[in-house]
């Protein structure tokens, strides 16, 4: 359902393989949709518990922190997503290593394949404690990396949408810029790497 698969397990028989393709199809999308509601859910009561920690001392209203989570919506999602992705994925890395064996370096790569949703399957949980503790840790870990590039996403659209309206660019900025970074991305990859700033210098 998270779209790890580590390939440790495979369905065998023709029976498994259906129900397989049938659990995959329906489970992600049922699954992952109501875990996202509930996520979005825990990470807006987790924004105000934010600003209510960094205003300990001042004695807000409750009014005034809401009011003030609500102006930097963003902003404090970013943190609260961060802040939980970095103990998740310090979770699992100490799991890791303490129960699997592996080292700290192993584990922390282990953490990061999964995470992102590639699972190798050259490190994976897999001792019965490891399979218990992964059913939870991975479909947590996955929903916060997910909600961290959307968050990131999002502030980049707001942020080209606050500019605009401000009148500091128009969307021929916009444009001529999207064109500058369409010729330096040169393995069309949508990122951009040294390599392709070194074959765009040379090309140029």
């Amino acid at each position: 359902m998270t779209t790890v698969g580590y390939g440790d397990l495979l369905p065998k028989s023709t029976t498994s393989k259906i129900l397989a393709c049938v659990f995959m199809l329906m489970g992600m999308g049922l699954v992952g949709f109501f875990l996202s509601q509930a996520a979005d859910q825990v990470v807006e009561t987790q924004e105000i518990y934010l600003v209510k920690a960094m205003h300990l001392h001042d004695h807000r209203n409750p009014v005034d922190i809401v009011r003030e989570v609500e102006a930097n919506r963003l902003k404090y999602k970013l943190y609260v997503v961060l802040l939980m992705l970095i103990i998740v994925a310090v979770a699992g890395t100490i799991f890791l290593h303490a129960k699997e064996g592996y080292d700290l370096l192993d584990s922390l790569y282990c953490v990061c394949a999964t995470m992102t949703t590639l699972g190798y399957g050259d490190y994976s949980f897999s001792t019965p404690e490891g399979r218990v503790f992964s059913a939870f840790w991975i479909v947590i870990s996955t929903i916060y990396m997910a909600q961290f590039f959307c968050t990131l996403v999002y502030a980049a659209e707001f942020l080209i949408y606050k500019l605009k309206e401000m009148g500091k660019i128009c969307d021929e900025d916009v444009a001529m810029v999207m064109e500058w970074f369409e010729v330096l991305d040169v393995d069309c990859s949508g990122a951009l790497t040294k390599d392709d700033l070194i074959k765009s210098e040379r090309r140029a």
